[in-house]
């Protein structure tokens, strides 16, 4: 979108594991493009947005990217969906689970499998010698096609986030999640 200097790209990145990530991060931007991408930032100064900054950040924004390699749920993804922000995610791992409910175009990103070779995952995830585990790598050219069409389609693609808004409110609040767990506890132990 270099050519639409409209366009703005509002990235929210944290690190646990690099404190020095904000540093890399302006290092990598290009300059000619330097205008067009923030990170977004709690407005009270603290490192963690609150739950409504958060909310304010999925509805003010015209997509959601989430090229995730792999996700246990994919919280940010479905708090996004509910919001009724038209989004592009990569169809792998915990989101799938959600994602099956939700239409829209241009919404899968495509991917390939690749070894983990990650030392800070492995700091968190153990394997035994024999294993090599895989996760996905999203295709940079699928996830740019992704957002050039939901730039020229974004008023159909409104139409779609819409009725998934309401899908994602109706399946998977907290009171229909807590449903599900009663449900399953009570067939279990009864």
């Amino acid at each position: 979108f270099s050519r639409e200097k409209h366009v703005k790209l509002n990235l929210k990145i944290h690190n646990l594991l690099d404190k020095n990530y904000l540093q890399k991060f302006q290092i990598l931007l290009p300059n000619e493009i330097s205008d067009q991408v923030s990170l977004a930032k709690s407005n009270d100064k603290k490192d963690a947005m609150s739950n409504t900054e958060i909310a304010d950040l999925y509805r003010s924004c015209h997509c959601f990217v989430f090229p995730s390699k792999a996700e246990g749920w994919g919280l940010p993804l479905i708090e996004a969906i509910a919001c009724g922000t038209p989004f592009t995610a990569t169809h792998y791992s915990g989101q799938t689970e959600y994602l099956q409910h939700f239409k829209q175009r241009y919404s899968s990103i495509k991917y390939c499998m690749e070894k983990i070779s990650s030392e800070d995952f492995f700091t968190f995830h153990k394997f035994t010698s024999d294993t090599q585990p895989q996760w996905a790598k999203p295709d940079i050219n699928s996830l740019a096609d992704n957002m050039k069409n939901i730039y020229n389609n974004w008023e159909k693609l409104n139409q779609d986030s819409i009725k998934n808004s309401q899908l994602a409110r109706k399946l998977f609040s907290w009171r229909a999640s807590t449903e599900t767990l009663l449900d399953v506890l009570l067939k279990h132990f009864s």
